[in-house]
C-alpha cells in the first residue's frame, strides 16, 4: 500500500515539474509586452496569471494576442 502511494506521488511530482518546464518554455514565444510582465513571479503567481489569459482578436498573421481575462 505504501509503495503504491509513493509511486503515485512520484508520478504527480514528475507531471507537475514537467508542466512548469513546458509553461516556461512557452513563455519564450509570447509577445514582448506580455513577457515583460512575467519575470520575477513565483510559480503559483505565474500559473494564476497564465490561467487568466484568453485569446484576443486575430490582429496579425502571427495569430491572436493573449489578453487578461476581466
Amino acid at each position: 500500500m505504501i509503495r503504491h502511494l509513493k509511486v503515485a506521488r512520484n508520478g504527480t511530482v514528475k507531471a507537475r515539474t514537467q508542466a512548469m518546464v513546458t509553461l516556461k518554455a512557452l513563455l519564450v514565444t509570447v509577445p514582448d509586452e506580455l513577457r515583460q510582465q512575467l519575470p520575477g513571479l513565483s510559480k503559483m503567481a505565474l500559473i494564476e496569471r497564465c490561467a487568466g489569459l484568453r485569446p484576443g482578436p486575430v490582429t496579425s498573421p502571427a495569430g491572436p494576442r493573449s489578453t487578461p481575462c476581466a
